[in-house]
């Protein structure tokens, strides 16, 4: 708390920005919702989502350990999305950071998993899960 007043005291934000559930964090510090209605807004939310989850998301890296984009690794996304569309539904969600995030059916994440070679980054291990993600950013 010290740190952050202290912190705080020395800079003015001039914007806030936040994705997916930090969006309402962001419109609540920016002053365009009170606390009560950000909440609210992710209590909603997150109950709609548990009672609708489509399928799912996960996480792979395309560039290699020293951030260069990877060719073989790019080409392994697109082969595994191909192969899932053929057991089920899977798409290209986002691709930024020298990542993608893949969503998926439930056959298509099965697909998708067994397809993408086994990455890892430190201790992450790729592909990885997203739990409580349904197939956002998808016609699904």
């Amino acid at each position: 708390d010290f740190a952050v007043r202290s912190a705080a005291a020395d800079w003015a934000p001039v914007g806030f920005v936040g994705n997916s559930l930090g969006w309402y964090t962001a419109a609540h510090l920016a002053g365009a919702l009170s606390f009560g209605e950000a909440l609210e807004i992710v209590l909603r939310t997150g109950g709609w989502q548990r009672r609708h989850t489509v399928g799912g998301q996960l996480v792979y890296p395309t560039q290699d350990e020293g951030w260069t984009p990877s060719g073989e690794l790019r080409a392994a996304v697109d082969g595994a999305l191909r192969e899932a569309n053929s057991a089920g539904y899977a798409a290209l969600s986002i691709d930024l950071g020298g990542a993608v995030v893949l969503a998926a059916d439930e056959p298509g994440l099965t697909s998708l998993k067994a397809a993408l070679p086994p990455v890892a980054r430190g201790r992450t291990r790729f592909p990885l899960s997203l739990p409580g993600h349904s197939a956002f950013h998808t016609p699904l």
